[in-house]
């Protein structure tokens, strides 16, 4: 993932994969993992939940931390994994 501020705010950006687009839901559910219970601060990040979930469980191809308007975690997050076996074992 690359991340880049942009209006003072960290941003990311992901390249196009077309094998997660359109047609292919499977796939896209089995890559996908639901994160709760995310602290409510500035120290948990996208840039913290990505290091800490490539380094427990593998290689992650983008996530999101929903955020509240003042820029602060709603507690929930998604993670998309680069394969389904990484994801299974997130979800163990």
């Amino acid at each position: 993932m690359r991340y880049f501020e942009y209006e003072d705010k960290l941003c990311r950006g992901l390249a196009f994969d077309p094998t997660l687009y359109g047609a292919n839901q499977q796939r896209l559910t089995e890559q996908n993992v639901f994160i709760s219970k995310i602290p409510r601060d500035n120290f948990h990040t996208s840039k913290w939940l990505h290091d800490f979930v490539s380094e427990k469980f593998g290689k992650v191809k983008s996530l999101k931390i929903s955020l509240e308007s003042d820029h602060l975690s709603r507690g929930y997050g998604y993670v998309c994994f680069e394969d389904v076996s990484s994801a299974n074992e997130c979800l163990k």
